[in-house]
């Protein structure tokens, strides 16, 4: 699921989703300073049955909205 909100005068795309969805969409341009530690956490998670989501979240040109 995702959407698109102006806020502080910026379009940016929120996006949720399962984590493995999510970490596709992921830029491999952009550095992701919080990824490794949450791959980390969401393994832990799965060991003990629980299920997750990831969220993501893009800033968009006027062009792009």
């Amino acid at each position: 699921m995702s959407v698109i909100v102006k806020h502080n005068g910026q379009y940016k795309l929120l996006i949720k989703g399962a984590d493995n969805i999510i970490r596709l969409r992921l830029s491999n341009n952009v550095k992701q300073p919080f990824l490794e530690n949450a791959i980390e956490l969401l393994s832990d998670f799965s060991k003990i049955g629980l299920r997750t989501l990831m969220m993501a979240m893009k800033i968009l040109s006027e062009d792009e909205v």
